[in-house]
Order: C-alpha cells, then structure tokens, then sequence
C-alpha cells in the first residue's frame, strides 16, 4: 500500500508542506509514503479541447500532468494539500483537478482521498470541499480526522506548528489513514 501526498503550494517547505509532513508521520514506517510538491512540476490548464475523453486519456498538452495522474493511479491513497487562496484551492491545485478529471477515466474509481488546507483566517472549508468534491467526482473515498476538517490555520512560514488543533487534526488523519490501510489489508 502506498500513499502520495501532492503539495498544492508554491512556497516548498511552507505550512502545508509542514502539515502533509506531520500527516505522513502518524501513518508510520510500515507504508510507503511520498511527498511531490506542485511548485516542481510544469502545469497547464485544461483548454476543454476533450481529446483525452475521445483517446486513452492522453491529453495534448505538453507538461507533467501525465506523469502525476501515473503516480496518483499506483497509489493507494491520495492527499491533496492546499493553501488557501481567497477562499480557494491555488492554482495549481486548481489546474491539477481539472486535466486530472479528465484524463483519469476512471483509473482512480475506489482510492482514498484526503483534503487538507491551510489558511490565514477564513476560507477552510470551500477550499476543503472543492477538494474532497473533486475527489467524489473521480470516484475516489473521500476520508477525514473524525470529529472536524483537517485544515490548519497559519500565515508566516512555520506557524503551522503553532495551530495545536491544527497539528493534532493532522496526526488524526494520518491515524485514520494508517486504521483504513490496514483494514483494507485484511
């Protein structure tokens, strides 16, 4: 069982990379677990051409966005961490879903998918259900800490680690995940 954690921010080592972190860590040493940050990737958005719904899901476009859907479908289990940005996912989170959506064609139908924000003040929750709705419409299972949304509240670089709740929703998730993978073992 693997699980692939996708940092949405464009700032590498910041709050969300801080957060998918300590998420990874309550999983334990017995799953494989990886962390790509966005910012590595070249993406495009989606120009609604629908030549990978008319082919095998290959899109036109010329970037990383196939080489990321490859690592989505060998995982297991999906966590897409965002900043939140006006009360959304940022853009490359934004453009990820969209070209994902489509070219996925079902190959991510029965995996788990794990939303996580982070923002200054407000704005958690929309970003929250952009994500796990996305998630819905892949057919993914969408799966959470239990008792409230994983998402932290923080604005400068490592104030991630001062949201208490925020770390502990984090450690919570990574519970959650590691309890369902092993159920799925069985």
């Amino acid at each position: 069982m693997s699980v692939l954690a996708i940092n949405g921010s464009p700032r590498k080592g910041g709050n969300t990379h801080q957060m998918l972190e300590k998420i990874l860590e309550a999983i334990g040493e017995d799953i494989d677990k990886k962390i790509i940050s966005l910012k590595d990737y070249k993406l495009s958005p989606c120009d609604a051409c629908y030549s990978c719904q008319n082919s095998d899901g290959r899109c036109h476009i010329e970037d990383s966005v196939e080489g990321i859907l490859e690592k989505m479908i060998s995982s297991d289990v999906i966590i897409i961490g965002s900043p939140v940005y006006y009360g959304s996912v940022t853009p490359e989170v934004r453009m990820l879903n969209d070209r994902i959506g489509f070219m996925s064609q079902g190959r991510l139908e029965g995996k788990i998918g794990v939303a996580v924000t982070v923002a200054r003040r407000w704005g958690h929750i929309n970003a929250l259900m952009q994500i796990a709705a996305w998630f819905l419409n892949v057919g993914m299972i969408v799966a959470g800490p239990g008792g409230g949304w994983c998402s932290a509240t923080a604005m400068n670089p490592g104030d991630f680690g001062k949201d208490k709740e925020g770390v502990e929703k984090a450690r919570s998730v990574g519970r959650r995940i590691r309890d369902l993978i092993h159920r799925l073992r069985r």
